[in-house]
């Protein structure tokens, strides 16, 4: 083994000898390249990719702090916090290592226990609490089980545990649940699945009915099939209302999309609609600025002229007495005039008459934009983020825009509200920079490939080269063995091998390995004549 790293040493020994001044230099720039070109692979590869394990609350936080130190994980290295100390982000190496780790102890995922908890028997255990560790047992599985919808990411549910119930119908209290099902964003729960849930729950639970479930979601939202809702409204209703309110998001979207961004706003549209179509039929005979439609008109005049005797009295109590006539003063003409009209106009009527038909009676819209987020590097070279607020012109512009896509409507009272509040993309710039990392590293290993693919050429050519020369070396030392043979063996044969001195011995091996010196290293033979022939002329001059 020693003699074949000779070997090779002694070859790139001549190999170096044989290059010029400048192709030594180019060999060694080359050969400090590729060794710094691999020195750099390395170092990119151990570089430590951090993942994101989740967000939590800061005592949850600390217990998987806690616990990740007793298994021997180091901070920083392992994983790190940031956040405020919420978020923990781990070496993407060792994820799913303590995923296990943290899942074996509860502290990741969702554990439940089920009716695993009464393998550990206490004898002390009294019946009443016996009684609360069935329930929590019976909220354990139901927990698990709904929790097998794709739709929920989580499940809370609140069963109170009735004492002391009472043995008559009449006075029992009726047990009640309380159910809260988170969804994942974006996904809802068809009529079947609420129906089923309901259905779970009351089958789970003694004495529970669905009348007392109250099943909400994350955002205390009743989950009611679309055909149970209150006051019993139609499905039909209810559906028409819900594709009504789908579609102008839909139109929102169409419109503002191709502006903002589909990732840059938020839409929710509310129509109420009147299912108590008013229908009004009026009847008006007034026209304005001239007189009203008379219907008919009746007239009666009185009138009375002659002598007579006018009546009189004293004021007074004897005013009471019977009047007494006078023949002489208490005469005279007399007058009198009396007219009544009665004039019968045309009124304006109005009927109202109410037929069940949808009715749009108001649309409301509320729109979130998000500002926009410019990218910009700073004296390190980490990417920084800059939140800039959309200015009011476009904030004006913007509500213009979904008030034409609703139709809106001044009779109707519609409201649309348009507002600028910077979202939390905390998690999508955390996965945009670990990707763009993953792409510079992809990148830069893709140039340092290519930079390295001419040196590993070269050196693969250079060993090619030397295998080559090492075989034809062989070949030929095996070609003058055998020569030296045939003619050790020719001259045994003929009677020639006769003792030679050991002088002759030594002669004939340097002359050997001359000759193979000179075959193997012909330049560094002629070099060495011509010293000595040099020396040779000095000594003679």
């Amino acid at each position: 083994m020693n003699e074949f790293f000779q070997r090779i040493l002694g070859y790139f020994r001549e190999l170096w000898g044989r290059l010029t001044p400048g192709q030594r230099i180019t060999s060694g720039v080359l050969l400090g390249a590729t060794i710094l070109l691999f020195a750099g692979i390395l170092m990119m590869a151990s570089k430590t990719v951090w993942v994101e394990l989740g967000t939590f609350e800061l005592q949850e936080a600390a217990q998987i702090k806690t616990e990740l130190d007793k298994r021997g994980y180091t901070a920083g290295k392992d994983y790190r916090l940031s956040n405020g100390g919420r978020t923990i982000e781990v070496d993407a190496k060792k994820r799913n290592e303590i995923h296990l780790a943290l899942a074996e102890k509860g502290l990741f995922g969702h554990a439940e226990k089920g009716f695993s908890i009464f393998e550990k028997f206490d004898i002390t255990t009294t019946d009443y609490e016996q009684r609360i560790k069935t329930l929590e047992a019976l909220k354990s599985e139901m927990r698990r089980m709904i929790r097998a919808y794709s739709q929920v990411e989580d499940v809370s549910i609140s069963v109170p545990f009735i004492e002391n119930q009472s043995i008559f119908i009449e006075t029992e209290i009726p047990q009640t649940a309380s159910v809260v099902l988170t969804l994942r964003p974006g996904m809802k729960l068809d009529n079947e699945q609420i129906r089923a849930i309901r259905n779970l729950i009351a089958g789970g639970f003694p004495g529970l009915t669905e009348e007392n479930i109250t099943l909400t979601d994350q955002f205390m939202r009743p989950l009611i099939p679309d055909d149970e809702g209150e006051g019993k409204l139609k499905s039909r209703q209810m559906a028409v209302e819900l594709e009504t309110e789908r579609q102008l998001e839909r139109d929102i979207r169409k419109v503002l999309g191709p502006v903002l961004g589909d990732d840059k706003f938020t839409v929710a549209v509310n129509v109420d609609f009147d299912w108590d179509n008013v229908q009004i039929k009026a009847e008006k005979y007034a026209v304005p600025g001239f007189e009203q439609y008379k219907l008919s008109e009746q007239t009666e005049d009185e009138k009375l002229k002659g002598e007579g005797v006018r009546p009189g009295g004293e004021p007074g109590v004897s005013s009471n007495s019977p009047p007494v006539y006078n023949a002489i003063g208490r005469t005279g003409p007399i007058d009198y005039s009396r007219s009544e009209k009665i004039v019968n106009y045309l009124s304006d009527k109005t009927t109202t008459e109410r037929i069940q038909s949808p009715y749009v009676k108001r649309i409301s819209a509320a729109v979130a934009v998000d500002g926009i987020w410019k990218e910009k590097e700073d004296t390190s070279g980490k990417i920084v983020r800059e939140y800039i607020p959309r200015s009011q012109q476009e904030l004006e512009h913007i509500k213009a825009l979904v008030k034409s896509a609703l139709g809106n409507s001044p009779e109707r009272n519609d409201l649309v509200e348009v507002r600028n509040i910077p979202w939390d993309r905390t998690k999508e710039f955390a996965y945009l920079d670990a990707k763009r990392a993953k792409e510079a590293f992809r990148r830069k290993m893709m140039i340092y490939s290519l930079l390295a693919a001419p040196l590993v050429i070269l050196l693969i050519v250079l060993y090619l080269a030397w295998r080559r020369h090492v075989r034809l070396k062989e070949e030929e030392l095996a070609r003058q063995r055998e020569l030296e043979r045939q003619k050790a063996l020719a001259a045994a044969e003929a009677g020639l091998g006769a003792e030679i001195s050991l002088e002759e011995q030594e002669r004939q091996e340097i002359q050997r390995r001359a000759a193979s010196l000179a075959r193997a290293k012909p330049q560094v033979v002629a070099d060495l004549l011509r010293t000595w022939m040099a020396e040779d002329t000095s000594a003679a001059a």
